[in-house]
């Protein structure tokens, strides 16, 4: 079975603000799904990544819209 397409999209980058100074930075879907801790490359804060539930909830619809689809081919 191919790899789950939800296992490949958490190591996409994203760029996000610094809560602190705004400053943009990569980070992996993944640093917020184990809900790490990252600094701030410029202003040194601490952001802690927390995943509510969406990002784990869309990442189980995407694998299910994927499976449906591949019923059809």
């Amino acid at each position: 079975m191919p790899q789950a397409l939800s296992l490949a999209m958490l190591q996409e980058l994203i760029d996000i603000p610094c809560p602190g100074c705004g400053y943009e930075f990569e980070i992996q879907l993944l640093d917020i799904r184990v809900q790490t801790f990252r600094l701030c490359p410029c202003c040194r804060v601490q952001i802690h990544f927390v995943d509510d539930g969406s990002l784990f909830g869309a990442l189980q619809s995407v694998d299910e819209s994927m499976r449906e689809l591949r019923r059809f081919f």
